[in-house]
């Protein structure tokens, strides 16, 4: 009886730790919104402001080296080549900025989002 109470309980063990986990989680995620809900805070809309920012500096940053690889070589860039300047820039800067994650939460949309903010660029 000890032994296949001892067998249960490690078969079991995980799987409750699991959940547990999965609760806690879910307790401390509605902590937060209550918090920024009794502060008037919205970390989400702070960190894709500043997000949002790092990218057209990235836009900007991939035009002005177009420009000078035109007046120093002579061939104007491809739009292509722009666009992986811009996210080379946007990845190395987000990585100092603390936005890493937020990066790495674009995965490959990234370059749509840098595409959608060349037109709040270069109004």
């Amino acid at each position: 009886m000890m032994e296949y109470l001892s067998v249960t309980a490690q078969q079991l063990l995980p799987i409750l730790g699991a959940f547990l986990a999965a609760f806690v989680v879910h307790l401390v995620s509605r902590a937060i919104k209550a918090v920024e809900k009794k502060f008037d805070i919205d970390l989400d809309n702070d960190l894709e402001k500043r997000a949002l920012g790092l990218v057209r500096s990235g836009v900007v940053y991939a035009e002005q080296w177009a420009i000078n690889k035109t007046r120093t070589e002579g061939t104007k860039p491809s739009g292509a080549s722009k666009l992986e300047e811009a996210l080379v820039f946007v990845r190395a800067e987000a990585e100092r900025a603390g936005l890493a994650t937020w990066v790495e939460a674009r995965g490959s949309d990234l370059a749509k989002v840098v595409e959608a903010q060349l037109g709040k660029v270069f109004k």
